[in-house]
């Protein structure tokens, strides 16, 4: 029998906040910090000039509302790109139970008892982001994006009414500029499910042991505080230590979630942006750095880069 879930909005929110670049919820837009933060480029080739902006999908404090260097720029902008336009909040939530969950109950048998029930006593008795029938039917892969949010060894888990991502689609309806996407929901979800799939067992029991030594949130706390400060070196170190990691599940994140990813997102910049200026794009700031980053990879197909 075809299970069909029912997801609570605490639940699709925290989802989308993390394997979606553009959280979107909702409401007035929230007021620009008072001062400059985060990572935005400008980039330039062939007399067309557009921006890149580094988002953070998840957050800790006020400070990470825009800065009035992001919101002069979009303020201006002809277009805004994001991986995915996830405004259809109700069509969102279809496409992860389409592709989230499993028709019999095999969480369980995938991932361990003893990693079922600790996630189980966080996930749905703690943080009530599933109800039981959801959690056992639900994918590994989808657990484990929920997690960075909800880490249990933390006194509180991160607010997801806070971060760049929730306020980057309202401010674009509010001033009437363009949304395209680089990627599509339909192509993030695809590479979380065929990419984790494969090893799933694997993959799981060596990212519950990143969640208990406290590496997953760290790295996530390191990335979201170098962003309220505007530095691209504590960006780049918390990147690197992500990428040095060498479990089976960093491994996969490295690969299927950073690495092909910013070829693909290269690729659409690169050809967006030999054709039209004033654009901005908008991707998750770990996109951005190391030798295999979006903006080393702009620069060698002959972009100029100019920090703003």
């Amino acid at each position: 029998m075809k299970v069909r879930f029912e997801f609570r909005s605490k639940l699709c929110s925290a989802l989308l906040s993390l394997f979606v670049c553009i959280l979107f919820q909702g409401g007035a837009t929230a007021e620009a910090a008072s001062r400059n933060n985060g990572f935005l480029f400008a980039i330039e080739k062939g007399g067309h000039v557009s921006y890149l902006l580094g988002t953070i999908h998840t957050g800790f404090s006020v400070e990470q509302n825009l800065g009035e260097n992001i919101t002069g720029v979009l303020k201006a902008a002809r277009k805004l790109y994001v991986e995915a336009d996830i405004s259809d909040s109700q069509g969102v939530g279809q496409k992860i139970e389409a592709n989230g969950f499993t028709s019999a109950p095999l969480l369980r048998t995938t991932i361990g008892s003893e990693n079922y029930d600790f996630y189980h006593r966080i996930l749905v008795e703690q943080a009530n982001f599933f109800s039981d029938e959801e959690y056992a039917h639900a994918k590994p892969w989808l657990i484990t994006m929920v997690m960075p949010i909800y880490d249990p060894l933390q006194d509180e888990p991160t607010h997801l009414q806070f971060g760049s991502e929730l306020q980057l689609l309202p401010f674009a309806k509010e001033h009437r500029i363009p949304i395209g996407e680089l990627e599509g929901l339909d192509a993030q979800l695809k590479a979380f499910d065929t990419g984790a799939s494969a090893a799933a067992g694997t993959v799981f029991d060596a990212y519950a042991k990143l969640v208990k030594a406290h590496v997953i949130y760290g790295i996530v706390r390191d990335e979201v505080l170098a962003w309220t400060a505007a530095d691209m070196g504590a960006l780049e170190r918390a990147v690197a230590k992500r990428r040095a990691l060498n479990d089976p599940y960093s491994r996969f994140y490295n690969v299927n979630i950073l690495k092909n990813r910013n070829r693909s997102m290269t690729a659409a910049i690169s050809s967006i942006s030999n054709k039209e200026s004033g654009v901005v794009f908008a991707i998750g700031s770990e996109h951005l750095v190391g030798p295999e980053g979006v903006l080393q990879a702009l620069s060698e197909k002959g972009f100029r880069l100019r920090r703003l």
